[in-house]
């Protein structure tokens, strides 16, 4: 087996901080509440998908809170907006994700212990714990399927003008 003396053709490493900048510099180039592709922001950033999903988390920490934007993912794209309607969407979709990924710690690691769970304190405790989100989650669910949608302020929605199917009656 022969070893190579020459050096690795690996690039540098680029901060996370650094390429969250460049990413939202990118996002604010569009419009706010337009939808950006992954693909274009990964083109646009030079950023690989391992980076991008580590600049996301620190453009939600850190960049949307000093903005007052926040950056979503919606309807296959990301966004930044402060559109509530859109902000409800992305919650709701997360907290989906979120009791989905409960109920299978519950139903594939803890609850397969049967009656041996109580032998367990810790276990209990998360099993409690667990069930106590999901079921804060449902009261959440709950209590926003009994509201009206949310509504931008500053830009209503216009009425498109219906073409009328006969021609007004001269007078």
């Amino acid at each position: 087996m022969t070893t190579s003396t020459e050096p690795s053709q690996r690039a540098a490493p680029i901060s996370t901080k650094h390429l969250a900048n460049r990413t939202w510099q990118v996002v604010t180039t569009y419009a706010e509440d337009t939808v950006i592709p992954r693909d274009v922001l990964l083109a646009e950033t030079g950023a690989t998908l391992s980076q991008f999903s580590r600049l996301k988390g620190y453009i939600r920490d850190h960049i949307t809170l000093d903005e007052g934007m926040a950056f979503l993912t919606y309807q296959g794209g990301y966004v930044r907006t402060q559109d509530p309607a859109k902000i409800c969407y992305s919650v709701t979709h997360q907290l989906q994700r979120i009791t989905t990924e409960l109920t299978r710690i519950l139903s594939g690691a803890i609850e397969p212990l049967g009656e041996n769970l109580t032998q367990y304190e810790t276990l209990v405790m998360y099993q409690d714990e667990i069930q106590h989100m999901m079921r804060t989650a449902e009261r959440a669910d709950r209590a926003r399927r009994a509201m009206p949608d949310p509504v931008r302020l500053h830009h209503p929605r216009r009425r498109a003008k219906r073409a009328r199917s006969t021609p007004p009656a001269s007078r």
